[in-house]
């Protein structure tokens, strides 16, 4: 089934098609809600949501080639994750931030990592700095975007930014696991 013929089937309320996206993009959505929220639970209350938005919204979607379907999944979960955080409040953001505390300090170590090392490590991170890593490094929004979003500054948005990295750093540094390989 092509990915345009399983949207109008869906359009039209089709079950069977219905269950067939829902299986098509589960494992996907399921990762992107658990990045940002590192709780089984709240990703499953997040797709049960998010997927009766799409299951509703589906006519009003603009087909735009091959994977535009995948994206608008991808958002709608992606919102409704960062709805959850803060409606629970499971992030702060400090509006006091300076700017100036960001340093490019490079780093002369090399580290080789495995994919579930670094998920790892990310789902580690404070909610906010999670959130903002997630949103700017895998997502590619920018930092205007990402302070729209999220209802912070730019430069906040900036310096969460840095302090995640930073984070991540001495994360891969303090564990001679990380050096090792």
């Amino acid at each position: 089934m092509t990915e345009l013929s399983l949207i109008q089937l869906c359009i039209s309320k089709d079950p069977v098609a219905q269950r067939c996206l829902y299986e098509k993009y589960y494992h996907s959505s399921y990762s992107n809600a658990y990045r940002y929220l590192a709780n089984h639970d709240d990703v499953e209350d997040v797709l049960s949501i998010s997927f009766t938005k799409i299951f509703d919204k589906i006519y009003k979607f603009e087909y735009r080639g091959n994977g535009s379907l995948k994206k608008w999944i991808n958002t709608i979960v992606i919102n409704e994750s960062l709805r959850l955080l803060d409606k629970s409040k499971m992030m702060f953001f400090n509006s006091d931030t300076e700017l100036s505390v960001l340093t490019d300090e490079s780093s002369d170590t090399d580290c080789l990592v495995s994919i579930s090392d670094i998920y790892m490590i990310i789902e580690s991170l404070p909610n906010d700095q999670r959130t903002v890593f997630n949103l700017f490094e895998i997502e590619g929004y920018s930092h205007s975007e990402i302070a729209v979003k999220l209802r912070i500054s730019v430069n906040n948005s900036k310096v969460i930014l840095h302090r995640a990295k930073k984070r991540i750093q001495v994360i891969m540094l303090k564990d001679e696991s990380y050096e090792s390989r």
